[in-house]
């Protein structure tokens, strides 16, 4: 894929993943950054999600090196891959310690 084909990809991506979380979320949780080729940076904007979300849509997987893109972009915050491949639905990876998963199960019984 060209580049231009590739950033228009992935623009379209974001928006779609956008979308869906702000939809579930019912408020707009995230913005896509449109000065991120530019300026660097991760996927949205910060508004109020304490979380740098990497957006992926590609048929190969590369979750390991997409979960170090997220980190290395944002620091101090969680970072997460919102991916998928044609035909199927959305997934997310949160990368989290031992500590965060537990209270987030604690927050979920």
């Amino acid at each position: 894929m060209s580049g231009r084909s590739s950033r228009v990809k992935g623009a379209a991506a974001e928006r779609e993943a956008f979308a869906l979380l702000n939809s579930l979320l019912m408020r707009e949780a995230f913005k896509r950054n449109l000065s991120q080729t530019r300026a660097g940076g991760y996927d949205h904007e910060p508004l109020s999600a304490p979380v740098a979300v990497e957006v992926k849509r590609c048929e190969t997987l590369a979750l390991g090196k997409w979960m170090k893109q997220a980190e290395e972009q944002a620091p101090g915050l969680t970072p997460a891959v919102m991916y998928r491949r044609n035909k199927e639905p959305w997934s997310v990876l949160v990368k989290m310690t031992p500590e965060q998963f537990s209270l987030w199960l604690d927050w979920q019984l």
